[in-house]
C-alpha cells in the first residue's frame, strides 16, 4: 500500500530535515567568515564550482544519470535558472536591506510554497491546522528578528522586494522539484543548478570584482569547503530528496528552523547576543514547525532506518563541538590552525577530550550515513526478482526495494528513490 501524499513526516525524514536546516544555518556564519577574505561573487562562484565537481564525481561513481530527454531537460533548465536567481537575489537584496529584514522576507518561502502546493500538488492541501502552524512559525520568525527589522536609516524597500522575489522563486523551484519526483534524480537537479550558477557567478566575478582582494586564508578555505561540500552538495541534494519523497509542505515548513540555527551558531561561534525575546521567537518557530509536520493521520510503523541513529550521532557530535567552542578560552579550530594540534592539547587538555568525543561521534554518524546510502544504491541497481513484480496490471510500476506503486513513466521510485 502506498503512502498518502500528505502523511506526517517519519522520524528519518524529520531528523534529516533538521540536519539539513542546521547545516544551512551554519552557512550564514560560514559566509560571514569567508567574506572577510573573499569577494561575494567570487566566493559564491568557487562554492558552486566545487559543488559541481563533487556531484559529478558522485554521479559517476553511483551511475546517476545526468543527461535526459527533451522534456526533462526543459524542467532542469527552469530549475537551474530559478536556483541561480534566488541565490543572486539573496546576495543583492541583503546588500540593500538589513540582515534581519532579509532573513524574515526570505523565509516567507514556506508560506508561498504552501499556497502553491494547495493548487498544484494533488493531496497536499492547506488545512486549517497547517495554516495555523505556518502562522505560528512566521510570527516566531518575526519575533526572532524584531530588534533588527527597524535597523538602518536608508530605504530598504528595493532590498526587501529583491529578497522577497528570491523567496517566491525558491517556492516555485521546490514545487517543480516535487512534481519531477520519479523522473529526475535529485543529484541531477542540483548538479545542473550549480553548473548554471557557477557560469553566471564566474562571469560576475570577472566583470565586477577583478580588483577585489582574494586571500586564501585558512578561514576562507574552510568557509568555501563547508559551503560547497556540506551546505550545498549534501544539503541541497538531501533537501531535494526530502521534497520528492514526503509531503512537500511539511518539509518546507521546517525550513523556518534555518534562521534559528543561524542565530544559535552566531551566538556560539561569533559570540553575538541572544536575548529572551529571541528565545521566545525560537519557541514559536519550533512550535509552528511541529504543528505542521505532525498533523494528519499516523503512518503504519515501520522498522527504524539505520540512517536515523547515524544522523543523531552527527547532530550530537556537532552540538558537543559547538558547546566546546563556546566555553573554551581558545577557539579550537583557529587555535589548531594557528599553533598546531599539539600546542592546543597542552593548553586545553579537558576540551581536547571533549573535541575528540565530538569528532568520534561525527565520524561515526557520517560513516554510517554513507554506508546506508551505498546500501540503498546497491539495492537500487538490483533487478526485480520477477518481471511480473515490476509492473502492475494497470501499467503502474512496482519498486523492487520498497514494493510501492509508481507512475508508469517513472524512472525512480517516488517513495524510496531507487531506480525502477
Amino acid at each position: 500500500m502506498g503512502h498518502s501524499p500528505d502523511q506526517p513526516l517519519d522520524l528519518f525524514s524529520t531528523l534529516l530535515t533538521i540536519l539539513v536546516c542546521a547545516l544551512w544555518g551554519g552557512a550564514f556564519v560560514a559566509i560571514k567568515i569567508g567574506l572577510l577574505d573573499l569577494p561575494p561573487l567570487g566566493s559564491a562562484a568557487l562554492r558552486f564550482f566545487l559543488t559541481t565537481l563533487v556531484l559529478l564525481i558522485w554521479a559517476r561513481l553511483q551511475h546517476v544519470p545526468l543527461l535526459y530527454t527533451k522534456p526533462e531537460v526543459q524542467v532542469l533548465a527552469v530549475i537551474a535558472v530559478l536556483f541561480f536567481y534566488f541565490n543572486l537575489m539573496v546576495y543583492l537584496g541583503t546588500a540593500r536591506t538589513t540582515s534581519g529584514r532579509a532573513t524574515v522576507f526570505f523565509y516567507t518561502q514556506p508560506v508561498f510554497f504552501a499556497v502553491l502546493a494547495h493548487h498544484f500538488l494533488a493531496g497536499d492541501v492547506l488545512t486549517l491546522r497547517k495554516g495555523c502552524g505556518l502562522l505560528f512559525a512566521m510570527v516566531g520568525l518575526v519575533v526572532l528578528f524584531l530588534e533588527e527589522l527597524g535597523a538602518g536609516h536608508s530605504s530598504t524597500l528595493l532590498g526587501d522586494l529583491l529578497v522577497l522575489s528570491g523567496a517566491l522563486a525558491t517556492a516555485v523551484q521546490n514545487l517543480i522539484i516535487k512534481r519531477a519526483a520519479g523522473k529526475i534524480h535529485p543529484v541531477a537537479i542540483i548538479f545542473w543548478g550549480t553548473v548554471v550558477s557557477t557560469l553566471f557567478l564566474g562571469v560576475g566575478w570577472w566583470e565586477f570584482e577583478q580588483n577585489a582582494a582574494v586571500i586564501f586564508s585558512p578561514r576562507a578555505v574552510a568557509s568555501v569547503l563547508y559551503l560547497s561540500l556540506i551546505s550545498a552538495a549534501f544539503g541541497f541534494v538531501g533537501f531535494a530528496w526530502l521534497l520528492q519523497h514526503n509531503s512537500a509542505t511539511r518539509v518546507t515548513t521546517l525550513v523556518f528552523l534555518v534562521p534559528v540555527f543561524g542565530v544559535l551558531f552566531a551566538w556560539l561561534l561569533l559570540h553575538e547576543t541572544l536575548t529572551g525575546l529571541q528565545l521566545l521567537g525560537v519557541g514559536g518557530v519550533c512550535a509552528g514547525g511541529y504543528i505542521v509536520s505532525s498533523s494528519g493521520t499516523s503512518q503504519v510503523k515501520e522498522p527504524l532506518p539505520k540512517e536515523v541513529p547515524a544522523i543523531a550521532y552527527a547532530l550530537l557530535g556537532l552540538f558537543i563541538y559547538l558547546w566546546a567552542s563556546r566555553h573554551s578560552p581558545y577557539n579550537p579550530l583557529g587555535a589548531i590552525v594557528a599553533g598546531g594540534l599539539g600546542n592546543y592539547v597542552l593548553k586545553e587538555p579537558f576540551y581536547t577530550v571533549i573535541l575528540l568525543v565530538a569528532a568520534g561521534l561525527g565520524l561515526l554518524g557520517i560513516s554510517q550515513l554513507v554506508l546506508g546510502v551505498i546500501d540503498r544504491a546497491k539495492a537500487a541497481s538490483s533487478p526485480p526478482q520477477n518481471i511480473h513484480d515490476a509492473t502492475s496490471s494497470t501499467g503502474q510500476r512496482f519498486c523492487s526495494e520498497c514494493g510501492k506503486l509508481n507512475r508508469e513513466q517513472a524512472r525512480f521510485c517516488g517513495y524510496c528513490g531507487h531506480s525502477l
